[in-house]
């Protein structure tokens, strides 16, 4: 981590003491930073962190994630991990849109992002109701 990024780590926790009521928007910041910090360590490394891979996607599927996954600067891993991050969130619901689109079932659909369906469907009726 360079000097700068230390500098800017600290704003943000400066920022959050000051103001508890900021802790999403100061956590979203310091997942940020860090994802910088590990994609630079990576290419100077050239360090290669392995996907994993759906299991059964059909070609519509994977270019839908694939396009989802460069947009946001997220990997396969974190797409269908446990975390609930802003920008994770963002992305799944991204998914979920665009392959309700393309016809995909509920169950595929939530195969594809490592979610159940019933969470397919609410995040779904959540886009109408807004």
């Amino acid at each position: 981590m360079t000097s700068d990024e230390r500098e800017v780590l600290q704003d943000i926790l400066v920022e959050y003491i000051e103001n508890p009521r900021k802790m999403g928007t100061c956590i979203t910041d310091i997942e940020s930073l860090f994802r910088e910090v590990h994609q630079r360590w990576n290419q100077e490394t050239g360090h290669q962190v392995p996907q994993k891979k759906p299991k059964v996607l059909n070609k519509q599927a994977q270019a839908i994630i694939d396009d989802v996954c460069e947009r946001y600067e997220i990997e396969y891993d974190a797409l269908i991990g446990k975390r609930r991050s802003k920008y994770l969130i963002t992305a799944r619901e991204q998914i979920c849109f665009a392959m309700h689109q393309a016809g995909f079932n509920f169950s595929e659909i939530g195969r594809a992002i490592n979610r159940h369906p019933s969470t397919v469907i609410h995040t779904l009726k959540k886009d109408t109701e807004e």
